[in-house]
């Protein structure tokens, strides 16, 4: 089953990215089906094409708009107003929408559409849309009912970067392509309710297994929430925020309803019933049953039918009286869920799911061969002559060693996982993971008990749950202290394909039992060697280059600097104190970046640096500096404040002042300004010949002053954010600089802008590109040796070639 699995998922990846028409993988499919039937030689090969062939057919059905009226059909460039019918897929989520106007309570579901109404009239549709409604939603919104609902249909916003890439996406795998925002409940009209099935029996199956976790217990807490959601998978009501220290210590996993649950769910059921003299056969096939309800309780999580099947691959093996396999039982796994959903083979769930097992698969028997001989006493001591310090270490070092084997293969398997989607590293996870996962049986061992005991001993059921209360408290806790470790984890920036590939080969490796054992030796040999090379050049790499990363931030900037030569980072600003951690620090985690060397504030205005004080203390950057002539601000004092807290040093410069390839023209030390928007300080880098020109929102005055001063001012590079007031650029003084490109700030990823647009027009008409942050999201300056280029969240990259000349901007520092 590994060459199925591996084969069929490989046809899956290919069908997504060659994007190939469907006759084409049918063609493969045919002429794979004519060799196998022409040659016997051929026909591994041809079965290998087969199911290469299948996988792509299977993705292309799944993605293509292959239905007439499909709602990728209509035309929907900008948001439409539109009366949708059809059935509600999901039961609905309720979420916290937090902006500067305040918190408002928004709740969101699937539908499947049948019927839409537009300026045309009603006409069929097909095809999910992800609905969602400000309010509460009531009683008769839930899943299976059908509803009539009014509001604005469109496209989902492509990322603005490479922080959000993978939301657009997780709606795609889900095949859901449109989304709608309604603005009120009164415009939901449910037409009828809903047809109890059997996913209405596990629903309520599951709210009386949540009750019963309850019994005997005096409050409701977050422990028990916890424990909710570790058992029965229930985390619609668990807080984001109690999974934090599960998610910085790699044990994450343990939330996922996997083999730990259905084994020990399997073996304790199977065990009652033998000791109630039902055959090894009935026991089976009983067993069975309750695994299989166990995981429809559960929501059906992927983690969870994996499990699933192979404990009933194992289970029926049992009951037929035949050998069973663990390998094989794994991939069979695999093969089954991609045949019935080949999107999932992109998902964070199933990669997370097989890669931990597998791993555990592959190396907790090599690792637990290594730490063993070390826990037991010398072999060559006969037991005749133990100690009691002997005794004990002979006892106690198999399930030790076990239980350290598992938890460090648990962490290696995930590592990866953790690294390319969350972008953090859990050294604590590695030693943690092998605490927990006893501790994790103890907790679903007790809620078990609790269950079993409900009907006929409810003293038992509310020991049992007292207990797995503790258990679970005991995990939360040690999860928090080891969290708050100063070398328990941090973050990365993103995951290199080599080392990917590299990790997931030796596991591979290990598990191919039919592969000679010379060729997985030489395949270790080649991998660990490239693992070395990489890590060789990855330590003494450092690029010649100079990046900016210029974010959308509403009304406001955000811009991550990298001098050539150095792999830390400078920011400039970095928004309000509502943008900053929700755009600025989430660009921040996916680079790996725990501090920085310099921030350099421009201005005290709020909707550039309101998110200063705030974040002083995670980043404790080397130095904060600041224009001199800077107009006294409330954002001043809240940022001097927490730098007397922090201890970390407040630099004020002016202009004249140079530090490396940064310079700062404005403004001088006797500049006085009546608004703040004026005294923004304007910076120059000069790198390869090429000057980049960071204005701000320089105000009229600022500007006037600037102009003045710098008559001969040149810059390939012109970075100037939206005023907030949209008073009229100054397209002569731009065109004056003589810029390649023109790149504005503050402006909201999808966000049409009257200003910029305006602007664009008139520097276009003077062969001068222009971006904005709102049609192109996050935009990246390289500059190079061989020249500038400029790549963006959202449409094609502008390069630009370095000039033989040297540029004239050089020595405009004396004015």
């Amino acid at each position: 089953m590994l060459h199925c699995s591996l084969l069929f998922g490989a046809g899956i990846w290919l069908g997504k990215t060659l994007c190939l028409p469907p006759y084409i993988w049918w063609s493969a499919c045919l002429l794979s089906q004519f060799a196998f039937i022409a040659r016997r030689p051929w026909r591994e090969l041809a079965m290998a094409g087969l199911l290469m062939g299948s996988g792509g057919i299977l993705f292309c059905i799944h993605s293509l708009p292959l239905h007439p009226s499909d709602l990728r059909h209509f035309e929907l460039r900008n948001a439409q107003q539109v009366t949708l019918r059809g059935q509600i897929e999901a039961t609905p989520k309720r979420h916290i929408r937090s902006d500067p106007a305040g918190s408002k309570i928004w709740f969101e579901t699937d539908m499947e559409a049948s019927a839409l109404f537009s300026t045309e009239g009603w006409q069929p549709a097909f095809g999910k849309v992800r609905v969602r409604t400000l309010g509460i939603p009531t009683s008769k919104i839930t899943k299976g009912a059908f509803a009539s609902i009014q509001g604005m249909l469109k496209r989902p916003l492509p990322p603005w970067g490479p922080t959000a890439q993978a939301a657009p996406d997780f709606l795609q795998r889900k095949g859901i392509y449109t989304i709608m925002e309604i603005d009120s409940v009164q415009n939901w009209q449910i037409l009828s309710t809903s047809n109890p099935g059997w996913q209405h029996v596990f629903e309520i199956l599951q709210k009386n297994a949540e009750n019963q976790l309850a019994v005997g217990l005096p409050i409701e807490d977050d422990v028990l929430a916890l424990q909710r959601a570790m058992v029965l998978g229930s985390r619609s009501s668990l807080p984001p925020v109690l999974l934090e220290p599960f998610k910085q210590t790699a044990t994450l996993h343990l939330f996922a309803i996997s083999g730990l649950h259905v084994s020990l769910a399997a073996g304790l059921c199977h065990g009652c019933f033998r000791l109630m003299g039902f055959s090894l056969c009935s026991c089976s096939w009983l067993s069975l049953f309750v695994v299989w309800s166990y995981t429809a309780i559960s929501g059906f999580q992927i983690s969870a039918i994996r499990a699933s099947i192979m404990i009933s691959t194992l289970l029926m093996g049992r009951a037929l009286y035949r050998p069973t396999s663990m390998f094989n039982s794994l991939f069979a796994a695999a093969f089954l869920i991609l045949a019935w959903d080949c999107t999932q083979l992109f998902q964070l769930g199933f990669q997370f799911s097989f890669a931990v097992v597998a791993s555990l698969m592959a190396w907790t028997g090599p690792i637990r061969s290594v730490i063993e001989p070390i826990l037991r006493p010398d072999p060559w001591i006969p037991r005749s002559h133990y100690t009691p310090w002997h005794a004990l270490r002979s006892r106690i070092a198999g399930p030790v060693s076990a239980s350290m084997a598992a938890g460090i293969a648990a962490w290696g398997g995930s590592l990866p996982i953790l690294w390319g989607f969350f972008h953090e590293i859990s050294l604590a996870g590695m030693l943690l993971n092998w605490l927990l996962i006893p501790l994790a049986g103890c907790v679903m061992a007790c809620a078990l008990g609790s269950m079993m005991c409900s009907i006929w001993m409810p003293f038992g059921a509310t020991l049992f749950n007292h207990s797995g209360w503790f258990w679970m408290k005991l995990m939360q806790k040690l999860c928090e202290e080891t969290s708050s470790l100063k070398w328990g984890h941090w973050q990365v920036g993103s995951l290199s394909p080599i080392l990917l590939f590299a990790l997931y080969t030796l596991v591979l490796l290990q598990l191919w039992a039919e592969l000679p054992k010379s060729w997985k030796q030489i395949g270790k040999r080649i991998t660990w060697a490239t693992l070395l090379i990489w890590g060789a050049m990855s330590l003494g790499y450092h690029r010649e280059t100079l990046r900016l990363t210029l974010l959308p931030i509403p009304e406001g900037d955000s811009i991550c600097l990298r001098f050539p030569g150095r792999r830390d980072y400078d920011l400039v600003d970095g928004g309000s104190r509502y943008w900053f951690p929700r755009i600025t620090l989430p660009l921040m985690d996916y680079q790996g970046l725990r501090s920085f060397r310099t921030w350099w504030i421009s201005h005290g205005d709020s909707q550039h640096a309101g998110g200063v004080a705030d974040a002083l203390e995670r980043f404790k950057p080397h130095q904060v500096i600041r224009p001199i002539a800077g107009k006294p601000t409330p954002t001043w004092g809240t940022i001097e404040g927490a730098l007397e807290q922090t201890a970390i040093p407040l630099v004020e410069v002016s202009a004249g002042v140079q530090e490396e390839i940064l310079s700062i023209l404005h403004p001088f030390v006797d500049d006085s300004f009546a608004k703040a928007d004026d005294s923004n300080a304007v910076y120059l880098l000069a790198y390869q010949s090429i000057q980049i020109l960071l204005i701000g929102d320089l105000g009229r005055e600022g500007l006037l002053r600037l102009s003045d001063r710098y008559p001969e001012l040149r810059a390939e590079v012109v970075i100037m954010n939206r005023p907030a007031e949209a008073t009229p650029a100054n397209l002569h003084w731009l065109c004056s600089l003589r810029p390649s490109i023109v790149l504005i700030t503050g402006i909201a990823w999808g966000q049409e802008d009257r200003w910029a647009n305006q602007l664009a027009k008139g520097l276009i008409v003077n062969g001068i590109e222009c971006w904005d942050t709102g049609r192109r999201g996050v935009i990246d300056v390289e500059v190079t040796r061989g020249g500038l280029v400029l790549n963006s969240g959202s449409g094609a990259p502008f390069r630009w070639q370095t000039s033989t000349k040297a540029s004239p901007a050089h020595g405009v520092l004396d004015p």
